[in-house]
């Protein structure tokens, strides 16, 4: 899933020309491309105020995906990009939900932990819709409501004959940063001699990628400071490959971008000089 806390979490080409379509659920699920004029693919957070601190409603666009196994009878085992494993009950082909009253999952990509209390997904052939109900839990705040209303997922074909990584190559330059939706503006967390977290600050994103397809399923992106790095491609969405990539002082250990062909979003985390730096509502298009 994605993006489940204030600084969060966890696409985005329209899935590749699927040959076959999938018996229930088993496989690897993508989102769609997140579109806020529908609201599809778009959660909704909604944290309390806390101190001095102003109530926060934020709506975070969903990408990334979530692999599906059979773990016995009538039972999935799932486990999303971020790296956060669930438990499903396949009731039939069509219809799957979560398999317990509520789970917890602390996500290594947001550097915090939530609480799913309701996951339902109704499959339609290659397509599936999802609704999620859950709690972000902000280190040292109080509690978020997290709900995804419109949730819409992609299978991807495991034997499909498709180039999905051509429709990545190219430039892609981030839209106007927005501090209010916090569009485009990474969080950055620092802690002082003692390991204490200070306040965080936040940096806008600006500049381009120049993206070069490698294979049917590989890509490589060039940043603006030269540096280059390298991404597995399935369906609409590239993932960061292998997952732990560092060029000069930074590490990078989560990229997800979602596209299709025109517009891109993105979820990045990483490290730089000790501190994290996570962009969770990235947002690029064509120049």
């Amino acid at each position: 899933m994605r993006n489940l806390t204030l600084f969060v979490l966890a696409p985005l080409l329209s899935a590749c020309n699927g040959s076959s379509s999938p018996s229930g659920f088993e496989g690897t699920w993508n989102y769609d491309l997140p579109d806020r004029a529908s609201g599809t693919n778009l959660a909704h957070l909604s944290c309390p105020a806390q101190g001095d601190a102003p109530a926060v409603e934020l709506d975070i666009p969903q990408i990334g995906n979530l692999v599906l196994a059979r773990d016995g009878d009538q039972t999935l085992a799932g486990r999303t990009d971020q790296g956060c494993s669930w438990s499903f009950h396949e009731a039939d082909d069509e219809h799957a939900s979560f398999a317990s009253a509520e789970a917890t999952c602390h996500n290594p990509v947001i550097g915090s932990s939530y609480t799913i209390t309701g996951w339902t997904l109704a499959r339609d052939g290659v397509g599936a819709a999802e609704v999620v109900d859950a709690i972000s839990h902000r280190p040292g705040g109080a509690d978020c409501d997290f709900v995804l209303a419109a949730g819409k997922r992609t299978w991807v074909d495991p034997d499909a004959d498709d180039d999905p990584a051509a429709a990545f190559a190219g430039s892609w330059s981030y839209v106007p940063p927005d501090p209010a939706t916090r569009t485009n503006v990474a969080t950055v967390a620092c802690a002082d001699a003692e390991g204490d977290p200070l306040p965080p600050s936040y940096e806008p994103q600006l500049g381009s990628i120049a993206i070069e397809r490698t294979g049917p399923h590989t890509a490589a992106a060039t940043d603006g400071d030269g540096c280059t790095w390298t991404f597995a491609v399935h369906g609409n969405t590239a993932l960061l490959d292998p997952p732990a990539q560092r060029c000069g002082p930074l590490t990078l250990h989560h990229w997800a971008l979602a596209g299709d062909g025109s517009r891109a979003f993105e979820v990045r985390s990483g490290e730089r000089a000790g501190c994290r730096v996570l962009l969770t509502i990235g947002e690029r298009t064509r120049p």
